[in-house]
């Protein structure tokens, strides 16, 4: 069954998210709805932001590496997620075993401990909304509070002020912040519950 989804994926043709999360144990399958990228979501998001063969994606907040590895399977992209959750981190690395995809890699870890110009493109699906408790917390296996969210969005603005021209951000129920002034909106679209926004740099900071 995995293969016959990748298999799908790369042909283009469609994919139900009930089916693909069965690659997931039963907690993932219940996240989804709210926590994971829609297929569809996923596939247009890694459309848009893999402008060349080898485009290097960065997922921040990946969890179980649901639009990586649809991004690997329907580009040519190599994609990255970082997780600080290592369960969330396992089973992103067993699907992506089952799935038989080579181009979907995920860390375990704080997006702050990365080096960000690694990459040339990057996924925010809203990753910081749990810590102001509009949400329920996924797990409690990470403390989540409200200044995290502050730290973590300034953070993502800083490191996408550093990145260089040509740089491309996809957003999905925003980030938490507007994207710097230097970055152009390219692409506003309503896919799944919300629009998918593609910004791209287009000159550095004054």
């Amino acid at each position: 069954m995995p293969k016959v989804l990748a298999e799908r994926l790369r042909r283009g043709l469609d994919v139900d998210d009930d089916d693909f999360d069965a690659l997931y144990p039963s907690w993932g399958r219940w996240l989804s709805r709210i926590h994971w990228t829609p297929v569809a979501v996923a596939r247009r998001a890694a459309e848009l932001l893999v402008a060349r063969p080898g485009t290097r994606v960065l997922d921040v907040g990946a969890g179980v590496g649901k639009f990586a590895l649809i991004g690997s399977l329907v580009t040519d992209g190599v994609f990255y997620g970082i997780e600080q959750r290592k369960h969330f981190v396992q089973a992103a690395q067993a699907a992506a075993r089952d799935l038989g995809t080579r181009r979907a890699y995920f860390l375990h870890g704080n997006m702050m401990a990365l080096d960000w110009s690694m990459f040339d493109a990057f996924y925010l699906y809203n990753p910081f909304v749990e810590h102001l408790g509009s949400l329920e917390p996924l797990d409690g296996t990470i403390e989540v509070e409200p200044k995290f969210f502050s730290v973590y969005v300034r953070f993502v603005r800083q490191r996408l002020l550093r990145a260089v021209p040509g740089t491309r951000v996809a957003t999905y129920h925003g980030f938490g912040a507007r994207l710097p002034r230097t970055y152009q909106l390219e692409m506003r679209v309503w896919c799944g519950t919300a629009p998918l926004e593609l910004w791209v740099k287009r000159r550095e900071e004054i």
